[in-house]
């Protein structure tokens, strides 16, 4: 271990030992909150929200330390949980009691099976993410779509810093299609197709400068399937969907899914005619204009 790293050592006299891992309460001051948050070598983005409410808990007086926030460092000297309880102390200049784990395993956070939503989602929620279930998902399939893998069956090893900062990097966009997905979720889509689908491939538009009208009618269109013409290319692929669901025999593969979705979309944006769909599992490009 480094000197900076002893340093924060000599705050755990108090702290529980077992197999090499230190845990306790401790009464984080300024100069050792800037201490921890060294560490930070991942530079994730503070969420304003978080870190005000915690500069209003700590400045009134308001922080309970029986409910304290959680400081933890890895075995590999990375700081993956606690920026924003550091960043309070801080900039408020008042010190608060956190949990303070030392040495916990950073494989247990950082390999992620593309396959395991529920492991990426337990990432999504470590990070204060929203809606961590459904945004993580999405997130993963949004990255599919990037790499022209989105139809394949495979499941690729991801790290999690690779999906923590592609979601970091696109997050205002991701956020909106999750709102946009929401609503067409809740007008039927969701009984039809996976809501990560949407949100994924609606981030992919919106990321490409994609008009955010066109998007929304799209998928809340294809969720109601309201006020559509006959071979409206909404209309043909909601039931070329419908039929999977319903229909013995008709059911669609994961990568035939996708196919027709991009399928419809390409042929909404040229606002094609669309009389029958012809099924397949290959991943095609997706227009943006």
């Amino acid at each position: 271990m480094d000197i900076s790293f002893n340093k924060i050592k000599k705050f755990l006299h108090r702290a529980s030992f077992s197999n090499n891992f230190y845990y306790g309460y401790y009464l984080v001051t300024p100069e050792l909150a800037k201490e921890l948050l060294s560490f930070n070598t991942n530079n994730r983005k503070l969420k304003s929200d978080n870190l005000n409410k915690l500069i209003k808990a700590l400045k009134n007086n308001e922080y309970k330390p029986e409910v304290c926030k959680t400081v933890m460092l890895s075995d590999v000297k990375v700081l993956i949980d606690g920026q924003h309880i550091l960043t309070a102390i801080i900039k408020t200049g008042i010190s608060a009691t956190v949990m303070l784990q030392i040495n916990v395993p950073h494989k247990a956070f950082k390999n992620i099976d593309s396959g395991a939503s529920r492991k990426i989602a337990d990432v999504f929620t470590i990070e204060k993410i929203s809606n961590a279930t459904n945004i993580s998902a999405a997130t993963k399939f949004l990255m599919s779509i990037f790499s022209n893998e989105a139809s394949k069956s495979h499941k690729q090893s991801l790290t999690f810093d690779e999906i923590l900062n592609f979601y970091y990097k696109y997050e205002d966009k991701i956020i909106l299609a999750n709102k946009i997905a929401k609503n067409a979720y809740d007008l039927g889509t969701g009984k039809i197709i996976k809501r990560n689908y949407i949100c994924g491939l609606c981030a992919y538009l919106l990321i490409h400068d994609v008009d955010e009208a066109k998007v929304r009618f799209f998928f809340e269109k294809l969720g109601s399937g309201s006020s559509l013409n006959e071979h409206d290319a909404i209309l043909t692929l909601r039931k070329r969907i419908m039929k999977s669901v319903f229909e013995k025999g008709a059911s669609l593969k994961k990568a035939e899914y996708i196919n027709i979705l991009f399928q419809g979309w390409n042929k909404y944006l040229k606002n094609t005619k669309w009389k029958s769909v012809t099924v397949s599992d290959k991943q095609i490009k997706i227009n943006v204009c």
